[in-house]
């Protein structure tokens, strides 16, 4: 059964921001390597800690790819929000598999962010741009 995305905590705090003007502090634990390094252990430990904090917290996980790893963690549950990275796929297979992956997200209650292009540089050891002609890959406005 789908969940309501109107019930996610950090979809308040992003249209309260936006309607207000003002700017979101995120603070960046990286997520989907302590996937591969831990397992569940450490984002459960997280989720606790957000539960139990006395402001209004959100655990968001940054730059999530494979997809599986996105899977995984809607599954998982306690994620407000994912970021769907898909600047490793070719040109063709970016929209499609951004649009599946945040349905997914968004049926389990989960709001979106999406890398649909990429940008020069390394990030976690995903890809090493440096070097390449990266004008047709990078990401754009439309």
């Amino acid at each position: 059964m789908a969940k309501d995305l109107n019930r996610n905590k950090a979809l308040k705090i992003v249209e309260a921001a936006t309607k207000g003007g003002e700017e979101i502090i995120g603070y960046r634990v990286d997520i989907p390597w302590v996937v591969e390094i831990a397992n569940d252990t450490l984002v459960h430990a997280a989720l606790e800690v957000v539960d139990n904090a006395s402001v209004l917290v959100v655990v968001h996980m940054d730059h999530a790819l494979p997809p599986e790893i996105t899977q995984w963690a809607a599954d998982l549950g306690g994620f407000d929000g994912i970021m769907v990275n898909m600047s490793h796929c070719d040109n063709e297979e970016i929209f499609q598999n951004t649009r599946e992956l945040a349905n997914y997200c968004n049926e389990r209650g989960i709001i979106t962010e999406a890398e649909p292009g990429r940008i020069e540089g390394e990030e976690n050891g995903v890809r090493d741009t440096s070097g390449l002609d990266l004008e047709e890959g990078l990401t754009t406005l439309e």
